[in-house]
């Protein structure tokens, strides 16, 4: 079985895609804010910011999220796979 580099607990990851910091830019581009966020998602505003600081979401709160803000988070990290792939197979060469 071939091994591939871990690439998921490289900071590598973070640099290139930051799911919290994706919400927070919408957010801030459809004129919300973390607070409006939070009461849509049923969260703590407080708690909200500690989840919207890390870079790796869970599924469940990805899928939430595209639904209150009508937006593919997963055709974002979709994107991103591809990226990676591509740079994993470069190192491969």
């Amino acid at each position: 079985m071939k091994r591939y580099p871990n690439i998921l607990n490289n900071e590598e990851w973070c640099e290139d895609i930051h799911f919290g910091n994706l919400i927070k830019d919408l957010l801030k581009k459809e004129g919300r804010n973390v607070g409006w966020f939070a009461q849509q998602m049923n969260c703590d505003r407080s708690n909200m910011y500690k989840i919207l600081s890390h870079c790796h979401l869970d599924s469940g709160f990805l899928l939430r999220a595209s639904v209150v803000l009508n937006h593919d988070f997963f055709k974002d990290g979709s994107a991103q796979l591809k990226s990676m792939m591509v740079k994993v197979s470069k190192k491969e060469e």
